[in-house]
């Protein structure tokens, strides 16, 4: 069986394509510096495709084979400040000390809205967070 990175579902590993949405699981990313898909997180999470991209994030669809379910990945990603090669899963910094220092305010900053998301769970209108790492030399949120 072979899960599609777009819709997440299973299916026979006989079809190019995902039977259910069409996705060819071959497909690279839009951009060279976001996460192939297929990309083990953590030895938990499997990176999909990117949904999204925000200030200083990507957003990817995931699948988590502990809980068996999608989840958001939400990727620390400030440009300017970081770099990826294409393919790779680690990320560059860029720049001088000053910037390297700014980074890792970034990370930290984005850590603590993690955690602080994390806590705020029960709360019925507030994006419940249920991982946070850091890894490839940046940060993840698991939403």
């Amino acid at each position: 069986m072979t899960r599609c990175f777009n819709c997440m579902k299973e299916y026979d590993e006989e079809y190019d394509m995902c039977p259910f949405c069409g996705y060819m699981n071959d497909s690279q990313p839009e951009k060279s510096y976001q996460l192939l898909p297929g990309t083990m997180l953590k030895n938990r999470y499997t990176i999909g495709i990117v949904i999204g991209f925000v200030g200083s994030c990507i957003f990817y669809r995931a699948w988590d084979n502990k809980l068996n379910a999608i989840v958001t990945i939400k990727e620390c990603y400030p440009s300017g400040l970081v770099n990826r090669s294409p393919g790779q899963t680690k990320v560059t910094l860029v720049g001088d000390q000053a910037m390297k220092n700014k980074f890792r305010t970034h990370i930290n900053l984005f850590l603590d809205e993690a955690q602080t998301m994390a806590r705020l769970k029960s709360c019925e209108y507030i994006v419940c967070t249920i991982d946070y790492f850091e890894d490839n030399n940046t940060a993840y949120q698991v939403i």
